[in-house]
């Protein structure tokens, strides 16, 4: 049930706003822009796997909510006060 939460939010995003806005705002080529969604999808999919593994381990779930939020927090602010925020991955990539 959890997956079918977690999933249609993000497929949302990458489908009506992911693609046009790296094309269009960001100056990424059709391929590019796929590249950067897919690392996305892959992430969401990791993520996932990695907090149900760590859920057996973890003293509590509030914790590793916490941790999970403070990781977060941390990257998006980090993305934030960036002046010029990297929009592209190196060419090894393509």
């Amino acid at each position: 049930m959890l997956g079918a939460v977690t999933y249609a939010p993000i497929t949302t995003i990458t489908g009506l706003w992911g693609g046009p806005f790296l094309q269009d705002v960001a100056g990424l080529s059709a391929g590019q822009a796929g590249a950067v969604l897919l690392l996305l999808f892959a992430a969401t999919v990791a993520a996932g796997y990695t907090f149900g593994l760590l859920d057996h381990y973890a003293a509590s779930r509030r914790a590793l909510i916490c941790a999970a939020f403070i990781a977060s927090a941390i990257s998006l602010f980090t993305l934030a006060i960036l002046k010029q925020p990297p929009v592209s991955l190196p060419s090894h990539f393509w």
